[in-house]
């Protein structure tokens, strides 16, 4: 199990408790950390648009979008490597993402290409989220 703690957004001037990770993406171009937002309302995982320009993320055409602040955004989408670790204890799968050019401040770490691998126990009073990989997590345990 990996425990994430809560990390403030402070986009309202007062802390915003979110469950935010820090996660790993690779493409054959090379690979980036940043922030992600474990999002049970996105139905997909969704990346900005520029990071699959950098990591060289062949895309398929888009098929579907996201609509952000009352704008539309076409997904297209491609393949990448993830790796979610806590202290000693890491994951690593390949999975199917989507790319937007929609303004998202944090990687939304939806459903399909997340957190269909894991059962999340979001712990709201201890600000921490709990996540078991499930028989879906078909990656390496690091």
């Amino acid at each position: 199990m990996l425990r994430f703690p809560y990390r403030p957004d402070l986009q309202t001037g007062a802390p915003n408790w979110r469950p935010i990770v820090f996660l790993f993406v690779e493409g054959p171009n090379g690979r980036v950390r940043s922030k992600g937002l474990l999002d049970t309302g996105s139905a997909d995982t969704v990346l900005p648009i520029r990071l699959a320009r950098t990591l060289g993320i062949q895309l398929a055409p888009a098929t579907t979008g996201i609509v952000w602040r009352g704008q539309h955004f076409p997904i297209q989408y491609g393949e990448v490597d993830f790796e979610l670790a806590a202290g000693s204890l890491g994951y690593q799968w390949r999975t199917r993402v989507g790319f937007s050019a929609a303004p998202i401040k944090y990687f939304l770490l939806g459903i399909r290409g997340c957190l269909q691998f894991f059962d999340a126990t979001f712990c709201g009073k201890d600000l921490a989220v709990d996540l078991t990989i499930n028989r879906s997590f078909s990656g390496t345990v690091l």
